[in-house]
């Protein structure tokens, strides 16, 4: 790559599937995965950039994620073609599978949590809490490379130490002071333990569900106001409405 942002970069691989690109700074690792599928020479599925800080980090609806030193920010590549493999080539599994990776990898921010003895909860669909404060958002954006082939990253964006941002949650207050100082790279090898893990398993709804946060509280979605149920087999918000149960599958739920 060209790009100037990439002169501090190098890569390693972690695992038997990851390959770890590492910036001391970008824009976004989002936009770098974009970039980087725009090469001739097409990066792999599995590969992750982390950068130790964003100067224009973002989260969904286009908001921006304050990105400091000292948090994670990674992107994780993954193809079609891996999503499919890791579904023993069952299409609709698949598919099930990329509609439902930004439980998956919630759920693998809050097995980071859970590693050091603490609670997390899901916020449907993206956001990781702990103490009734965000400690995690995830941000997930389907694109095609330039051989026309579809791919999705997954950008996590994780506070591990004390943030500018009084509301954020950081990991490091939960963790038993025997335990500390956290570190980014052990923080994201249990991430992508975990996450490659949970990419195998069929039980992410269930999951979610145990761990969903908001459960019987009232909420807003799309100007409505809806009560939160729980999740449903296919990973759907269940609410209950004036009209009965309903399924909520995309947009943003407001709690009050």
């Amino acid at each position: 790559m060209s790009n100037r942002q990439d002169a501090d970069s190098s890569g390693h691989r972690a695992g038997p599937w990851w390959w770890i690109r590492h910036l001391k700074s970008t824009d976004s690792t989002q936009d770098q995965i974009f970039r980087m599928t725009k090469a001739l020479i097409q990066p792999p599925g599995g590969t992750v950039v982390v950068a130790d800080k964003q100067t224009k980090g973002r989260g969904r609806e286009g908001r921006s994620w304050l990105s400091p030193v000292g948090g994670l920010y990674c992107s994780v590549l993954l193809r079609d073609e891996d999503l499919l493999a890791r579904a023993g080539q069952d299409r609709a599994r698949a598919d099930r599978l990329a509609a439902t990776l930004p439980l998956v990898a919630g759920l693998a921010v809050a097995d980071v949590v859970e590693s050091f003895g603490a609670k997390a909860e899901i916020k449907w669909p993206n956001d990781v809490m702990i103490l009734e404060r965000k400690l995690a958002g995830i941000l997930c954006e389907r694109k095609t490379d330039a051989k026309g082939e579809t791919f999705t990253a997954v950008g996590i964006g994780m506070n591990l130490v004390k943030s500018p941002l009084e509301t954020a949650a950081y990991l490091e207050e939960i963790v038993p002071a025997l335990q500390r100082p956290i570190t980014r790279d052990n923080i994201l090898r249990r991430f992508l333990d975990s996450f490659a893990a949970r990419l195998d398993r069929s039980d992410t709804a269930a999951e979610v569900d145990k761990r969903l946060y908001g459960r019987g509280r009232t909420a807003r979605h799309e100007e409505k106001k809806v009560v939160i149920r729980g999740v449903s087999p296919q990973g759907a918000l269940l609410v209950n409405t004036e009209q009965g149960v309903t399924e909520i599958i995309s947009g943003e739920i407001i709690i009050d």
